[in-house]
């Protein structure tokens, strides 16, 4: 290292030349500044970042797109029921929440699940780290957000299945039993 002002670029041949002097099979490569060397040095955490936080998404919406799966089955399932149910005077928005009740279950089931293999990872990967870093994986604040943000998205996505439950016609119904 050489402690240098301006660029250090421009000191190359002369450092180059005293290290020839001093020992002629020492190499001199890579000659940049300590802010570069540095800028370098934290690509391969910000890249491991980037790729982490793209399978997070995709694992979210993969997750997303298999709740709203298995709730419009679900509806095709219970069609009959379904039909039954209004052909007998069920309202509208009892069947809305018989079919979102069902979905909210399977979606509180993910949450606990995911946020007990929060706390068992973050457990087993800061055990030799250093406890006082500042940005946990079982910070509360952030897992309280991103349940939450999870949920109305959840629900969204149950809003297709909800609104042919509750469109479905008990004659059309009945009658494919």
């Amino acid at each position: 290292m050489v402690r240098a002002t301006g660029e250090p670029a421009r000191l190359a041949p002369a450092v180059r030349e005293e290290l020839r002097r001093l020992d002629p099979n020492l190499p001199l490569y890579r000659v940049m500044s300590l802010q570069q060397a540095m800028d370098e040095s934290g690509w391969n955490g910000r890249m491991a970042e980037v790729v982490a936080q793209n399978i997070a998404i995709i694992a979210l919406l993969m997750a997303l797109v298999g709740l709203y799966a298995v709730t419009a089955h679900a509806v095709h399932w219970w069609r009959p029921e379904i039909g039954l149910r209004i052909a007998l005077g069920a309202q509208p928005r009892g069947v809305a929440w018989m079919v979102l009740r069902q979905a909210l279950t399977r979606l509180a089931i993910g949450l606990v699940v995911g946020v007990a293999c929060t706390y068992a990872f973050d457990r087993a990967f800061t055990v030799a780290a250093d406890r006082t870093d500042p940005v946990r994986l079982t910070d509360t604040g952030a897992l309280m957000f991103l349940m939450g943000s999870i949920a109305i998205v959840a629900v969204a996505a149950c809003a297709i299945p909800v609104r042919r439950a509750i469109r479905v016609d008990p004659v059309v119904a009945l009658r494919a039993e």
